[in-house]
Parts: structure tokens; C-alpha cells; sequence
């Protein structure tokens, strides 16, 4: 990343307008990424450190939440480190899914609808 943002300190940076877009953007992405791990690294920490008292203390109740805030944390976790694969040139950008019946009558077009529906709940889920 720091080779990026030292190439938006030179003169001729904004010369080819589209290649600063692209390095401006890339240095966004990196940023929210880096602030997503940050975020991560010290809710673990807290969690951690909750469930040390609560151990120390004999708070059951405290620690029965503590752990059921964990497993919460490492589901967005999970989500998180999927995305990370993710890195490619290409696999910031949308996507456009198409579906079609093709042959196979009302049957084969019921499931190309059931099939829009959920793909599209799942994108509306998943933001």
C-alpha cells in the first residue's frame, strides 16, 4: 500500500486520469480492509479478555453471553476471511447473472423463477 500512495505524490500522477481512479481505488479497498482486521484483531482481544474475567471471577452467566458473542464474532469472521480470497483483479467488480428456462415448459421456467428468487435474497442478504 505504500508503494501506492507514494505514487499519488508525484507530479505526473494525475496525467493518466484513469490508471489515479484505479490507484485510488485500490488504496480504499486496502484501507477498509486493513480497518476490517483491526476491527476484528481488537474484538477478539475484548472477547478474549471478557471471557478471562468472567473465568476468573466464576461469572457463569457472563460467561455463557461471552460465548455466544464469540460465536457470533466468528461467523462475521468466517464471512470476513472468505472474502479475502477474493482478491483478484476482477472480483471487486458486479456481476450480471442471467437465467433462462430453456426448454422444459412451465416446469423448467417455475425453476429458473425459484431460482431468481433465491439468488436474489441471497444478494439482498449478502449487501
Amino acid at each position: 500500500m505504500e508503494l501506492l500512495q507514494t505514487q499519488t505524490v508525484k507530479e505526473d500522477f494525475w496525467n493518466d486520469n484513469l490508471q489515479a481512479q484505479q490507484i485510488l481505488k485500490r488504496i480504499s479497498q486496502l484501507k477498509e480492509s486493513i480497518e476490517r482486521f483491526d476491527s476484528f484483531d481488537q474484538e477478539a482481544h475484548y472477547l478474549r479478555d471478557v471471557l478471562e474475567m468472567a473465568q476468573a471471577e466464576n461469572e457463569q452467566e457472563l460467561f455463557m453471553e461471552t460465548s455466544l458473542q464469540i460465536e457470533a464474532f466468528l461467523k462475521k469472521y468466517q464471512a470476513f476471511e472468505l472474502l479475502i480470497f477474493f482478491a483478484g483483479e476482477h472480483d471487486t467488480g458486479d456481476a450480471i447473472v442471467s437465467l433462462h428456462a430453456g426448454t422444459g415448459g412451465t416446469e423448467a421456467q417455475d425453476w429458473a423463477e425459484m431460482l431468481l428468487r433465491m439468488y436474489t435474497r441471497w444478494a439482498e442478504a449478502s449487501g
